[in-house]
């Protein structure tokens, strides 16, 4: 006889007629494993969706196309859970489209005036479809495992936790990309570019004072011009106007007396260096600053860079210790599931993603979430045993055994040979 305690609900008899191929079934199920099995088109599928069909309600129906058998105008399922009995029928109306109606009542007859509301809360997520955890994505199988943990408060609260220290992560790698970029279209500066630039105050003040030197002696040179000049006009004066001969000799001897010592002021001022020489200082300093310049750019990046990149590191620090709380929340909330880790890029087992994981691995833990989450209503329905190996149906078998549950696995076999075989859309005698 099956177990039916106190901790769950089990089946204890399904009665169904006209559910899909079905024409009529009365199974009492034995055991913890209950394999359906029979041909191909013989009505296995029908027996475990007619639970689904009467427990699950409308979510169930708008995932099958005929819910009632063809030319039949009417169908049934009563799930006897024990301490409850959940009847749902369904009828075909003129216009062929299907009605339904669910009615759950106690042992002693009372009906609920919310029963499909009551149904809802006994079922698990994951009970008519365990292996459809395999199938989620990462985030879904991640969401999932929150879920059966019962932590979803604290999970939630270090999912917020981590997606700050993510986003703040991104902002600070972008600032890392961003420093790199710059550094690279910078050349590196020599290890001896000094790190202040040298003071062109001094050098600007020589070289207005060797401008001023330039205009004085060019002053000089005009004025020693101008005075050959009147000279020479004295001269010629000299030659034409005899009769002021003596005065203009006076003159001349006047006038060639400042220009010789005008020109031994000249001669005796020191040589100049050339304009030329002077400009090539003022380029070489100039190189140098603007060498300390971009050397100084480079390093001031140089720093920022490293404090980024630390400040990035310790991020992935935060990251991988949340992801560290999460999983040890989801291993000290009892599923029985050993190895289960999570993080932003998923679930992993011993350190493996779970989608790469074997046969027998996913089903054990997809199985053990789907028992976790459903520990109300204690049973569980596998549609893809014919996929399983005699290593997977002894797992599963053993995993309702350990933990109380009622699983029902559909399988393809024309042996002849099963718990219960479904031929032509009964129980084969």
């Amino acid at each position: 006889m099956p177990k039916q305690g106190t901790q769950g609900r089990r089946i204890v008899r399904l009665t169904a007629e006209n559910v899909k191929r079905i024409r009529a079934v009365n199974i009492q199920p034995d055991g913890d494993l209950i394999v359906i099995t029979g041909k191909n088109s013989q009505g296995k599928t029908s027996v475990l969706d007619s639970i689904w069909l009467a427990l699950g309600g409308g979510e169930a129906g708008r995932h099958v196309d005929k819910v009632i058998r063809d030319g039949q105008d009417a169908a049934s399922a009563v799930v006897d859970l024990g301490d409850l009995i959940v009847q749902r029928t369904w009828a075909r109306k003129e216009d062929d489209s299907v009605t339904s109606k669910i009615e759950v009542r106690s042992k002693d007859g009372a009906v609920y005036k919310k029963p499909q509301q009551m149904l809802d809360e006994m079922l698990g997520a994951l009970s008519f479809d365990p292996l459809a955890f395999s199938r989620m994505g990462p985030k879904e199988q991640v969401e999932a495992l929150m879920r059966a943990s019962g932590k979803t408060a604290e999970l939630n609260t270090l999912d917020a936790n981590r997606k700050r220290a993510f986003d703040e992560r991104q902002d600070v790698n972008r600032r890392v990309r961003d420093l790199q970029g710059e550094i690279r279209s910078l050349p590196a500066p020599a290890p001896e570019t000094p790190t202040e630039e040298v003071s062109m105050v001094e050098m600007v003040r020589r070289a207005r004072a060797l401008t001023d030197q330039r205009n004085e002696r060019a002053k000089m040179l005009q004025q020693i011009a101008t005075c050959k000049v009147a000279a020479e006009a004295t001269a010629g004066l000299i030659a034409n106007l005899t009769r002021h001969l003596d005065e203009a000799r006076a003159r001349l001897i006047e006038q060639e007396s400042e220009s010789n010592e005008r020109q031994a002021e000249y001669d005796a001022m020191p040589s100049l260096p050339e304009a030329g020489e002077f400009q090539a200082e003022i380029d070489a300093t100039e190189n140098v600053n603007a060498a300390v310049r971009a050397a100084k750019t480079y390093r001031d990046l140089e720093q920022r860079l490293t404090v980024a990149t630390a400040q990035a590191d310790a991020l992935t620090l935060n990251l991988c210790e949340i992801d560290r709380q999460k999983s040890e929340i989801v291993r000290a909330s009892g599923l029985p599931i050993d190895g289960v880790t999570l993080s932003d890029n998923g679930v992993a087992l011993n350190g493996v993603p779970f989608v790469d994981c074997s046969a027998s691995e996913q089903l054990r833990v997809s199985v053990a979430i789907a028992m976790a989450l459903n520990p109300n209503l204690r049973v569980i329905r596998v549609a893809d045993g014919s996929l399983m190996d005699s290593d997977s149906m002894a797992l599963l078998h053993k995993m309702a055994e350990d933990n109380d549950f009622q699983v029902w696995v559909e399988r393809v076999d024309d042996s002849g040979e099963g718990i219960i075989v479904i031929e032509d859309g009964a129980v084969k005698s």
